[in-house]
């Protein structure tokens, strides 16, 4: 048995999958770069083709959705309304005001006027279709990523047995479908906020690991910086204690989902997690990790 690992760009960043094989999982690769190129041709916003940017343009009619997609909205229902609004997918208006390539923070007017357009009880779903008002912007990013690793693993499970050990790596959101040869772990680097470093290494045998931070985009205007991670209410960067949170669990989309809600959450985030009874590692803006293992 050798460990193969094979890098590719999909979803916005680099990817990586790594398998133990008795030799090179040609077939096994491709299976796993055509998916995720079939859900990035699927739910890009950066896609006129994709069926949310063709949902995105429907504004004043029902959009039919097929199976796939209406699981995705019920799911991201669901994290609407256990972080009390905070996890909203139709806030992607919000980043026509917000330019995190250019230091300027935009007016209050102009984001009062993305707020109108946001709220995912105000879409309407009716059998496999669905309404959208004029001038909301569905955007997926937050859990098509985490999402696209865990059919990924799924596949790869269904091709090349159940006993497969690989590591999906889809730009930062992993999945491990088995312990590595001999029943050892994997090793999940999490990256240290401000030198790009380790911080950590976190033991996984199966499952799921994810990471949200405030230290990817953000502007800095007058030593005050404004993180990508905004608020759906207030339409403003959160302020949060945190730097990043890492969320294990047996899915990526859960652990990814999770470790969003954290950080949206704030200071309360912590006492989410623990009452998820999720394990997790939390990074702290002084750069002190916190650790949660469940057993």
């Amino acid at each position: 048995m050798q460990l193969y690992t094979k890098q590719f760009n999909a979803m916005g960043g680099p990817c990586e999958i790594s398998i133990w094989a008795a030799y090179y999982p040609e077939q096994l690769f491709a299976l796993a770069i055509n998916e995720a190129q079939r859900l990035e041709k699927k739910y890009s916003i950066y896609l006129d083709t994709s069926i949310i940017s063709q949902i995105n343009r429907s504004s004043d009619r029902f959009f039919s959705i097929d199976e796939e997609t209406m699981a995705l909205f019920n799911y991201a229902h669901t994290c609407y309304e256990q972080s009390d609004g905070l996890f909203d997918v139709t806030s992607g208006v919000l980043k026509t005001v917000w330019d995190f390539k250019c230091n300027v923070i935009p007016k209050q007017s102009e984001i009062e006027q993305c707020l109108s357009f946001v709220g995912f009880n105000k879409l309407t779903f009716n059998g496999s279709a669905i309404h959208k008002p004029e001038g909301m912007q569905i955007d997926f990013g937050g859990i098509v990523k985490e999402y696209a690793a865990d059919c990924i693993a799924n596949i790869l499970l269904i091709q090349a047995g159940a006993d497969l050990s690989a590591l999906v790596n889809m730009a930062g959101d992993v999945f491990i479908t088995n312990p590595q040869p001999d029943n050892q772990h994997w090793q999940v680097a999490i990256t240290h906020p401000q030198t790009k470093e380790a911080i950590a290494l976190l033991p996984v045998m199966r499952g799921a690991v994810t990471t949200s931070g405030d230290y990817e985009r953000f502007i800095e205007i007058n030593n005050e910086r404004f993180s990508h991670l905004l608020n759906p209410k207030t339409g403003w960067p959160i302020k949060s204690p945190w730097a990043s949170v890492s969320v294990v669990a047996t899915k990526a989309i859960i652990a990814g989902s999770a470790s969003s809600i954290a950080m949206l959450y704030g200071e309360f985030g912590k006492n989410w997690l623990d009452e998820l009874e999720l394990p997790y590692l939390m990074v702290d803006q002084s750069f002190n990790c916190i650790v949660n293992k469940q057993e």
